[in-house]
């Protein structure tokens, strides 16, 4: 009985947009994987704050950002975590 822990899949996909500014501080930023142009590319969906539910519904993705990262640009390959089973 309980919950089964599993390990969700995590992928590697183009950002279609950029600049943003990271903390120094490991984070998941609500994404949408776009699968147009036959690539799989992510963005960002709504702001940082962590109260903003009707961004996550639109979410379908969570995008992986290092510790060590300081900037995300447009076009950088970043690690993802899919949450729809589309992708």
């Amino acid at each position: 009985m309980g919950w089964r822990v599993g390990r969700r899949r995590h992928d590697r996909v183009p950002r279609r947009e950029g600049p943003e500014k990271v903390s120094g501080r490991a984070q998941y930023l609500r994404g949408e994987l776009d699968s147009a142009d036959e690539r799989v590319t992510v963005s960002p969906v709504g702001g940082p704050g962590s109260h903003l539910v009707g961004d996550l519904a639109q979410a379908n993705a969570l995008i992986v950002v290092p510790t060590d990262t300081t900037s995300l640009d447009a076009g950088a390959t970043v690690t993802v975590v899919p949450l729809d089973r589309e992708f």
